[in-house]
Parts: structure tokens; sequence; C-alpha cells
């Protein structure tokens, strides 16, 4: 979404579209997946599925995914409405798990990459901002209890862990269990 802006949102947006068309069209359910971005710097204690998204300006790119991922909520619930196919929406927080790359931004395995190689972990500011990660197999396992129930049609659902934790927490958990030598280096 960074090096090439226009297309990632044009691949998003037209392409969840095409999607729900094609859903319309055959009668078919469909689960979209968004994210946790889209409530942006909302700093409520407790992210509901219907707080309010707080984006930033349009001239910082990090805010289009956001925007993307929330138009394609709209048009999710906007077929649902108009043509009664099953639409589920789920806005994932940051699932993690085995075998994931550090490739675009991901922080858990750039903290594990760098602990294990004994380069200094590196945080972003002062370390304050928190997360809430999700671990792979639970993220599984609420898809297939959403997937499963009919009353989960026409709805939105955060798929979270259950603590929240600041990224200068989450380096020492991890050069910690690394039991790595690495300097957390702000």
């Amino acid at each position: 979404i960074l090096k090439d802006p226009l297309s990632s949102l044009k691949t998003n947006i037209d392409g969840c579209d095409n999607v729900l068309s094609a859903c319309a069209e055959s009668g078919r359910g469909v689960l979209i997946a968004s994210t946790s971005e889209v409530y942006g710097k909302n700093d409520a204690e407790s992210l509901c599925e219907n707080a309010d998204s707080i984006l930033g300006p349009a001239s910082i790119e990090r805010w289009s995914y956001a925007t993307a991922k929330k138009l394609d909520e709209f048009l999710a619930l906007a077929y649902h409405a108009s043509y009664g196919i099953p639409v589920i929406v789920t806005r994932f927080f940051n699932i993690v798990g085995p075998r994931q790359s550090a490739r675009y931004g991901m922080v858990l395995p750039a903290f594990v990459r760098s602990a294990l190689a004994g380069d200094p972990i590196r945080v972003f500011g002062d370390g304050c901002q928190t997360r809430n990660f999700t671990y792979v197999d639970d993220c599984i396992d609420a898809l297939s209890l959403l997937l499963e129930n009919p009353a989960a049609n026409g709805k939105v659902f955060n798929i979270g862990g259950s603590e929240e934790i600041s990224m200068r927490a989450l380096s020492e958990r991890v050069r910690t269990a690394a039991d790595s030598s690495s300097r957390i280096e702000m």
C-alpha cells in the first residue's frame, strides 16, 4: 500500500466489489477480512465494533489502507442490505504465529529475528504505543464459529487477543524469551 498506493487502493476496493457482485449474482455468502486499522487514532479504552473511526489526513499514506478496508466494509454491508446475501465482516487485530514473516513491517517477527541474531531490537517512538495480538489458531477458531452461526450474517466482528501490550514491553518479552543479549533501541 505504501509503494504503490493507487494500485493497492484500486485492487482492494474494486476486487472487493467484484467478489461481492459475483456473490450477489450466485447467491453465495462472503466473509470480508477487514482490519483493526479502521479504528485509526481512536484511543478508547476498548474498541468495540461500533466504535468511531478516527483517521488522519489523506496526505499520510498510512490512512489509505484503513480507508480502503472501511470502504470494503460499507460495500459488504450494502450488498447484504440490497441483495440479502450472507455477509460477515471481521476486523483482525495483528494475527501472529509460526513462520510469520517480518515483511510489510510485522513487528513481532522483526523483534524475534533481531533478538535471535543478537542485533538491536528497534522500537519506534517511545515504545508506549500499544497493540493487541491474536494467535493464528485463535483466529481460525473465531472464524469457524462465525461461519457456522447464521446470526453472524450482516454484522461486524472484532477478532483480537485478550491482552494489549506496549511495544517496549513486547520487545522486552521477546528478548527474554529468546534469551538474547540484544539491546532495545528506541
